[in-house]
């Protein structure tokens, strides 16, 4: 239950302590606003390449460059595992966050798509 006084939920990103990553390195709200435009034009105008399996994560790469790392739970739609821009910059699920490397919020991490345009997944 968000806000309930047993679970603790970070104002910035939205996952929940203690776990989440924010005191360590974040993704900036300009970098999530940046992100999920991109991955609303795959459903609308910039189609994915990738293969969906059955399970494990897939990858998908759009047209102009942005690779995707999606874990799919037994053919669900799980969460975001890595996002990388065609400049090199990355954000991780925040689990474990490497070094030079920013967790995602959990606003993006939880995103799935609307429709078509992620290789051969037939939407939720």
């Amino acid at each position: 239950m968000r806000g309930s006084a047993e679970t603790h939920w970070c104002d910035y990103c939205g996952w929940s302590f203690p776990w989440h990553q924010c005191a360590v390195v974040a993704m900036t709200p300009d970098e999530e606003a940046e992100v999920l435009a991109v991955l609303e034009s795959v459903d609308e105008t910039n189609p994915a390449t990738g293969e969906w399996r059955y399970c494990g994560v897939d990858t998908f790469v759009t047209r102009d460059g942005w690779t995707v790392h999606v874990f799919n739970d037994c053919d669900e739609w799980d969460y975001l595992e890595e996002i990388e821009a065609p400049d090199g910059r990355r954000w991780v699920y925040p689990f474990g966050v490497p070094a030079g490397v920013k967790a995602m919020t959990r606003r993006v991490a939880d995103w799935e798509p609307t429709g078509r345009g992620w290789g051969n997944y037939d939407g939720p």
